[in-house]
């Protein structure tokens, strides 16, 4: 039934909103609020067990300088959300992250009420803070991002001054109409808020009881899901008095909610630490878990919310809501039936579990019942953490392997969009990914060298690196996976290998005296990663010109700039470049010719297609136009003395292909001569 419900199209949609950089970005904002909130709660933990801890020198001192603490963190909180969102948010839409926490600071200070002016200076509100705090980061660098589109506000067009200076200069007018502009927004969503949540609370306080417990357990956990702090901002919509009231058994809707609801904080998140730890195989929800446990004991709940996350995590919103509102139904028949007898006394929700229901009891059944609610709990949780643990063996698997290839640091840079990508993709792409994974991992990646020749000088002039993929056997396959790694964002891995690699065989082969020139295949999307650019710069000035970069013209987007200026800088310091495969598919003259290349490789398909007169005529006119607009020709895939007196007839001189000689281990290809007439 869950694989049914998982595999549906509305999950589907919902789980791809996951994926977007808004969600994507307020999941690593608040990851990166981690320690933040490990030292709030940390310091709240230990001033709730002030009282259970005997006398010495300096309590009150340490317990002061505790809260004072403790204070001083709460009323920051709002602000460090603030910077974190904005700054995550404006890395991922291209905004100049500076400028974009600055600004949603000056906003979030401006807009909220944050920052009040008194008499006797100034003071911090708690007005509406975790709202302000979500909205705002979120709004500017869009709105940022927006205005930076009109070339109308750019006050610097002309290379007046370096590009560091224009771009910020070009960013004073943005900066002003963002500010200006979340005066008309603001107050507009304030409106709207404010009539909503009267309408609300005039509907909720006419309920009974009962039922306004209920709805408030449902709002506070919908609120969390969405990333505001649901208590709190409970408490700024609805009067507290509520919880005071006396509700079943004897114990107030306050105790009846903190020790008999919400078991190990909210969302009974306690029992999905142990159901983690019981089956789970993700490597990083099981470090988390064991994080999370002393907290949750203690019934704080941030660390997974915001780090697991469950913040718009679809595969956890379900149990999220389910755990604490069947406790609700459950203990409020149970304890109704009057078996367990409780007194008047209130105690801190920071309470541990157990120790709280056997303090507001002093009876043994209490402690046991709240044990059944863990065990119900994690039996609600289990099948969902077994559906995460199906994603969790590729993901264990790319951390395995991404030190492996020595490729962490590139890993580390998007781990969390591909780990929540993990989370989502269907069941086939799991076992199709699995099956890849786990044949590199038992298998060893190695690189063979096909010769490239001129047909007139008849000499060796070049390498081409190719992939290979040898098994446990010893039997050597093609890249046959590099489809399956590129559907998954996972190419960058293998290419960051090959450019390590290329510099070992080539320091090998120095060493020998041997030189030689080799090209290398690089996936656009490796462009985008800082280590492989760094990776081929020492490339670059270990071995100078000894190195083509040969990249498919078909995997350059129009909206990546950044790709093809990369490419441009590589050229620019020497690289040479080679279009690959050109003529497969549909390739683009006008890409060809923004991308600049030095050499294009006519593919192979191209050259089959020459056994009609209309594929040969095609074959010689490509040929000639290429050569006329001062490119170096490359004919690929020649294997029969026809095809290649169909190059020389077309005037192509370099050949590469299997009448030479097919792809071979190093000191085979470095052995290789060209064949005598």
């Amino acid at each position: 039934m869950l694989t049914s419900l998982f595999e549906s199209r509305r999950f589907q949609r919902l789980a791809s909103l996951n994926q977007t950089v808004l969600i994507l970005s307020m999941r690593e904002g608040f990851i990166a609020l981690i320690p933040f909130f490990v030292i709030s709660s940390l310091a709240f933990m230990l001033i709730g067990l002030q009282s259970l801890l005997p006398d010495f020198a300096g309590k009150i001192a340490v317990f002061s300088a505790l809260d004072t603490s403790h204070s001083l963190i709460m009323a920051i909180s709002p602000l460090a959300i603030v910077i974190s969102l904005s700054y995550h948010l404006s890395k991922n839409l291209r905004v100049n992250t500076i400028v974009g926490s600055i600004l949603a600071c000056l906003c979030f200070i401006t807009h909220s009420n944050y920052l009040i002016k008194s008499d006797s200076g100034y003071m911090l509100s708690s007005v509406w803070p975790n709202f302000y705090s979500i909205v705002i980061p979120l709004l500017v660098p869009y709105l940022v991002r927006f205005f930076l589109g009109f070339n109308g506000l750019k006050l610097v067009r002309a290379s007046v001054a370096s590009s560091f200076l224009m771009k910020h200069l070009n960013l004073i007018l943005p900066f002003f109409l963002v500010y200006l502009t979340l005066y008309l927004v603001l107050p507009i969503m304030d409106l709207l808020i404010g009539d909503l949540t009267a309408y609300l609370v005039t509907f909720v306080t006419g309920l009974s009881l009962e039922v306004q417990g209920f709805i408030r357990m449902l709002i506070i956990h919908s609120l969390w899901f969405i990333g505001v702090h649901g208590d709190n901002t409970y408490l700024s919509l609805f009067s507290n008095v509520l919880m005071s009231e006396s509700f079943v058994a004897g114990l107030s809707l306050n105790s009846f909610y903190n020790n008999f609801v919400i078991v190990g904080g909210s969302g009974c998140l306690l029992s999905l630490v142990i159901a983690t730890l019981w089956r789970g195989r993700s490597l990083q929800e099981l470090t988390l878990m064991k994080v999370s446990l002393p907290f949750n004991m203690f019934n704080f709940c941030e660390l997974i919310v915001y780090a697991l996350p469950i913040v718009f995590n679809p595969v956890y919103l379900i149990p999220f809501i389910l755990a604490p509102a069947v406790n609700f139904i459950i203990s409020y028949w149970v304890l109704g039936l009057g078996f367990i007898e409780f007194t008047s006394q209130e105690i801190s929700w920071m309470t541990p579990v157990f120790l709280n229901s056997w303090l507001i009891s002093g009876d043994i059944k209490a402690v046991l019942y709240q044990a059944c609610l863990i065990v119900l709990n994690v039996f609600i949780y289990l099948p969902f953490v077994l559906f995460s643990s199906r994603f969790a063996n590729n993901a264990n698997l790319i951390e395995k392997l991404s030190h492996k290839l020595k490729f962490t640091d590139i890993h580390q840079l998007d781990a969390e969009a591909r780990y929540s990508s993990e989370q989502r993709d269907s069941i086939i792409h799991i076992t199709e990914l699995n099956q890849v994974l786990h044949q590199i991992d038992n298998g060893k990646l190695i690189l063979y060298y096909q010769p490239k020749v001129d047909i007139n000088q008849r000499k060796v002039i070049g390498f081409e690196a190719l992939l290979r993929l040898e098994n446990n056997l010893g039997e050597i396959s093609g890249p046959w996976f590099m489809d399956i790694l590129e559907r998954n964002n996972l190419v960058s891995m293998i290419d960051f290998w090959v450019v390590n690699r290329i510099k070992h065989d080539l320091k090998k082969l120095a060493e020998n005296s041997i030189r030689p020139f080799v090209s290398i295949n690089l996936h656009p999307l490796s462009l985008l990663e800082v280590s492989i650019i760094q990776g081929l710069d020492e490339l670059n000035r270990l071995y100078p010109h000894q190195i083509q970069l040969e990249v498919l013209e078909s995997g350059f987007k129009d909206d990546s700039p950044q790709a093809w200026a990369n490419l441009a800088q590589l050229q620019r310091k020497g690289f040479s470049v080679a279009i690959d495969d050109f003529g497969r598919g549909f390739s683009n003259l006008s890409r060809l010719i923004k991308l600049s290349p030095n050499d294009i490789k006519l593919d192979r398909s191209m050259l089959l297609a020459t056994d009609s007169a209309d594929g040969l005529l095609l074959y010689k006119h490509m040929a000639a136009l290429c050569s006329e607009l001062g490119y170096q020709l490359v004919a690929e895939g020649v294997e029969t003395e026809a095809e290649l007196a169909i190059v020389r007839q077309a005037g192509v001189y370099c050949v590469q292909g299997w009448f030479f000689a097919k792809a071979m281990p190093i000191n085979e290809a470095m052995a290789y001569q060209f064949p005598p007439e």
